[in-house]
């Protein structure tokens, strides 16, 4: 029996290759939100002239929002200083009602479930052994979602397990959560984005390609499966989505001829500290296998709240968009992989207010990082109890396509990359999968917290956990 591939690519970037309805039968237009518009153009990596389209043929094409222009002080400030109020809020409460409009009813979405964040989260830090390492709970949990929407019988409900959540509660949260995590402005850029790539010729279930258009806000495309046309296409919509930022990795997705149908899920992220470091001094850091020089951005609190775990001091810095950086720095005698297991850390990251903080003085040393990741999630996500997908005895896709043979899931990979530096943040990821067929702190009153030897990092936004990851060396 002829094996069957369908890669799915989930990119955040997040990329996932999927089937679903005829070729010849246009999906579904994804119903327009206040607002939108086509995204705006990013620098590409990689680029295809015209005629280089000619035979990728767009079938739908997803709107993003258009909010009004961020209004910056200074783009209201005259030659003497005076700022004109007025004008400069008049600007500011259009731009907050777009935007309020954008998110209407999102703030209702359950958050990602505790219990997944937590164990998603210890699944793969665990394993840094030494090294860098760096997840993204949140893009998971969209991929998932889609993966979801394909399965059938058992194969969904150990997903849905998983995720903790039911199908309707998983897919209402993954549209809330779209419009949730959107932003565009001078200081803050956050989007996810979707696309479906069809193969030319082949039957798709149309219910199913309507579920991930209309609730996961995707582009459809359809092309000649395998073709380096349809395949630079998609590397250059990947790089467009994350602003070339994991071009390294992306330039190693392609589909093959015997690939059904893919479906690209991308996250972006990119914001300015509210309060941006301006004291950087050269220092060193105590990887595990010796010391590096880093460059550390440092302030000095006169009063800031540190959260004081049993096992680890914890503060946090604030990001432009509403975001927050949790830096977790872990007590001398346990390594950043023993922390990442520890249940009090997460029990602090669900809810601040359950863990003992103190407000100190605290002189705040935090190296500049640049992290990626390559991760294999397939061994962590059988750990998670998603396990019938990996085998074609077990896999059951039908709602996905009606084709002769058996699918199941062959390949799942992560990459990874966050930056921080004084200016802000910089995050991007994504999951490749492959369908084939066939001791208490003491009492202090000022605190020095260096982190200048392995740490962990969490990147949250309204409660989300967007990027976590640990800092093994710089």
């Amino acid at each position: 029996m002829k094996k069957r591939k369908i890669m799915i690519c989930a990119a955040f970037a997040a990329a996932v290759l999927l089937s679903g309805c005829k070729p010849d039968e246009q999906p579904p237009h994804i119903e327009e939100i206040p607002q939108q518009s086509e995204p705006s153009s990013v620098q590409s990596a990689e680029e295809l002239s015209a005629e280089e389209y000619e035979d990728i043929l767009t079938l739908s094409a997803a709107v993003y929002p258009r909010l009004s222009v961020y209004p910056l002080e200074e783009n209201y400030t005259d030659d003497k200083g005076y700022v004109d109020s007025d004008a400069y809020m008049e600007a500011y409460n259009k731009y907050s009602g777009d935007l309020k409009e954008l998110r209407k009813n999102s703030d209702q979405i359950d958050r990602i479930s505790y219990d997944f964040y937590r164990d998603s989260m210890q699944q793969y830090l665990s394993a840094a052994d030494g090294e860098n390492i760096a997840f993204s709970p949140v893009n998971m949990y969209m991929a998932l979602s889609m993966l979801a929407e394909t399965a059938g019988s058992d194969s969904r409900q150990q997903i849905l397990t998983a995720l903790g959540e039911d199908m309707d509660t998983a897919r209402s949260n993954a549209n809330a959560l779209w419009r949730q995590c959107y932003n565009s402005t001078p200081l803050c850029t956050q989007r996810l984005a979707n696309s479906l790539w069809l193969s030319d010729g082949m039957e798709y279930n149309s219910d199913t390609m309507k579920a991930l258009a209309e609730n996961y806000y995707a582009s459809v495309y359809s092309g000649e499966m395998g073709s380096e046309e349809l395949n630079a296409a998609h590397r250059k919509w990947l790089n467009e989505q994350t602003d070339g930022m994991l071009y390294e990795h992306t330039q190693d997705v392609g589909f093959t001829a015997d690939t059904l149908m893919g479906l690209s899920s991308t996250v972006y992220y990119q914001a300015q500290w509210v309060d941006e470091f301006q004291n950087i001094k050269e220092g060193v850091f105590h990887a595990p296998d010796g010391e590096l020089q880093a460059e550390f951005l440092k302030r000095t609190y006169d009063n800031k709240y540190v959260y004081c775990g049993e096992n680890y001091f914890a503060l946090t810095e604030y990001l432009e968009g509403g975001a927050v950086m949790y830096f977790i720095l872990p007590d001398e005698d346990i390594s950043a992989e023993e922390l990442a297991c520890d249940e009090e850390m997460y029990r602090m990251l669900d809810d601040p207010e359950s863990t003992e903080k103190r407000l100190l003085e605290v002189h705040l040393s935090v190296p500049k990082f640049d992290v990626s990741a390559q991760l294999d999630l397939a061994e962590g996500m059988k750990q998670l109890g998603i396990t019938d997908i990996f085998s074609g005895d077990t896999a059951d896709f039908t709602p996905l396509a009606n084709i002769d043979g058996n699918i199941w899931i062959d390949k799942a990979e992560h990459a990874v990359r966050v930056t921080m530096d004084e200016k802000g943040c910089t995050a991007a990821a994504y999951i490749n999968i492959d369908y084939c067929g066939d001791a208490l702190p003491q009492e202090v009153e000022e605190l020095y917290l260096t982190f200048d030897r392995p740490f962990i990092f969490v990147i949250q936004q309204s409660g989300q956990p967007l990027f976590c990851g640990i800092v093994n060396r710089v």
